[in-house]
């Protein structure tokens, strides 16, 4: 299941919005049928911040991962 925060990339181009095929970014919201995902450019700045069908996209990369984990600050704390 894709969450907020998660890393998705695009299963085909979408050059209406000038991205191709396995271009990543960050889903920054969720709705009913879509996420809203984030693309950054080079010096990360937003480059395209669009809602794309939920079969648009494939999990790269799960915030989920890493909860849980200690950081390293509440190691030291």
């Amino acid at each position: 299941m894709i969450e907020e925060l998660d890393v998705v990339a695009l299963k085909a181009a979408h050059p209406e919005h000038g991205l191709l095929a396995g271009a990543e970014g960050t889903v920054v919201m969720i709705y009913a049928d879509a996420y809203e995902v984030e693309f950054v450019n080079d010096d990360g700045t937003t480059g395209v911040m669009a809602p794309f069908a939920m079969d648009d996209v494939e999990l790269v990369w799960s915030v989920a991962s890493i909860r849980g984990a200690e950081t390293p600050r509440a190691k030291s704390a």
